[in-house]
C-alpha cells in the first residue's frame, strides 16, 4: 500500500512538471516577435531580418564549439553544431522571445528562438548534444536547459559520444552558385558561405546534382 502511494505521488509530481514546463514554453511564445533567419554564423549566433534591419543574434543558455574561424581554431563538433542549426533554421521564419535581458555588450539581441512548429531551438541544440548549458548567468530556462544536458550525456549524443568510437563521415559541399562540390574538409569548402551551403550525405548525391569534383581536394 505504501509503495503504491509512493509510486503515484511520483506520478503526479512527474506530470505536475511536465504541465509547468510545457506552459512555460507556450506563454513565452506568445510574446514572441517575428523574423526571417538569413545567415547562421556558428551553432549558437545567427543573423535575422528583424524589425526591417539585419540583426545578430546570440542564443540565450545555449553555447556550441567554436567553429575554425580568423585566427582561431575550431572545436570538436563545431562545424557539426553549426550544420544543424543551418538545417534547423536557415531561411525560415522563427519567432524571437527576449529575456530580462535585451542586447550584450558586443551589441547582438539575446534571443530564446522557436520555429513556427513550436521547436524550441536553443533546447534542440542541448538535447541533440550539440551544445552545452550556459551556466555562466542566470536565466529563466537555466535548470531545464542543465537537465536537457544531462540527458544529452546519458544517451552519449554529439559531443558526449566517445570520440574514440566516432565513425568518421565524409561529407561533400557545394555552392548554391557553384557547378563545382568539394570535399567538407576542404579550403574551399571553408570559404562557402552558410547562406550558399548545399550538404550531400554521399558523392554520388553530390555528383547526380549536375556537379562536377573539385580539383583541389579531389573528392
Amino acid at each position: 500500500m505504501i509503495n503504491s502511494m509512493k509510486r503515484y505521488f511520483t506520478a503526479k509530481l512527474f506530470l505536475i512538471s511536465i504541465i509547468l514546463l510545457v506552459n512555460m514554453f507556450s506563454t513565452s511564445l506568445s510574446h514572441a516577435d517575428q523574423a526571417i533567419c538569413t545567415h547562421v554564423l556558428d551553432g549558437d549566433t545567427i543573423i535575422v531580418l528583424y524589425d526591417g534591419k539585419e540583426e545578430k543574434v546570440r542564443l540565450l543558455g545555449v553555447n556550441t564549439p567554436e567553429i575554425t574561424g580568423f585566427n582561431k581554431s575550431g572545436e570538436y563538433l563545431g562545424e557539426e553544431a553549426k550544420r544543424f542549426t543551418i538545417k534547423m533554421i536557415h531561411g525560415k521564419k522563427v519567432n524571437i522571445v527576449f529575456d530580462n535581458k535585451k542586447t550584450d555588450m558586443y551589441g547582438r539581441l539575446l534571443a530564446y528562438i522557436y520555429l513556427e512548429d513550436g521547436t524550441f531551438l536553443n533546447a534542440e541544440i542541448i538535447k541533440q548534444g550539440y551544445g552545452y548549458a550556459q551556466k555562466g548567468f542566470l536565466h529563466k530556462y537555466l535548470n531545464e536547459f542543465i537537465k536537457f544536458e544531462q540527458e544529452a550525456k546519458r544517451s552519449k549524443l554529439g559531443l558526449w559520444a566517445k570520440k574514440t568510437k566516432t565513425k568518421k563521415t565524409r561529407k561533400y559541399v557545394a555552392s548554391k552558385n557553384s557547378t563545382v562540390f568539394h570535399n567538407s574538409n576542404c579550403g574551399h569548402a571553408k570559404q562557402i558561405k552558410s547562406y550558399n551551403l548545399i550538404i550531400f550525405e554521399t558523392r554520388k548525391e553530390a555528383a547526380e546534382s549536375g556537379r562536377r569534383p573539385c580539383k583541389s581536394c579531389r573528392p
